[in-house]
C-alpha cells in the first residue's frame, strides 16, 4: 500500500477523523458518536479514519446527511482539497 504525502511547503498539517469527530461533537452533541459509527460502516473503514482517503469518503457521507452533519462533512471536504493542493506545490 503506498503512503500518503504528508509534508508540503506551508505547514498545513493533514485533516484527520479526530478533528472532525470533534466537530460533530460540537455540532450534534450525543448523536455525534453514533452518526460517525454509522458513517464509517457506510464507507466501509475504521472509526479511527487515519488517512485523509479515508476522512475523505467519510466527509462525503456526512455532505449528503443534510442538516449540521452536511456543514461538518463540507468543512471535512474543504479542509481536504486545500490539504491536497499544498501538496501539489
Amino acid at each position: 500500500m503506498a503512503t500518503e504525502k504528508t509534508e508540503n511547503l506551508f505547514c498545513i498539517q493533514a485533516p484527520t477523523g479526530v478533528e472532525t469527530l470533534g466537530m460533530l461533537r460540537k455540532f450534534l452533541g450525543y448523536r455525534a458518536e453514533a452518526l460517525w459509527l454509522e458513517a464509517c460502516e457506510a464507507c466501509g473503514v475504521k472509526a479511527e479514519a487515519s488517512s485523509v482517503t479515508e476522512l475523505e469518503q467519510i466527509a462525503h457521507f456526512l455532505s449528503k446527511q443534510g442538516s449540521l452533519a452536511a456543514v461538518v462533512g463540507n468543512g471535512a471536504l474543504i479542509r481536504i482539497r486545500v490539504y491536497r493542493s499544498t501538496l501539489a506545490q
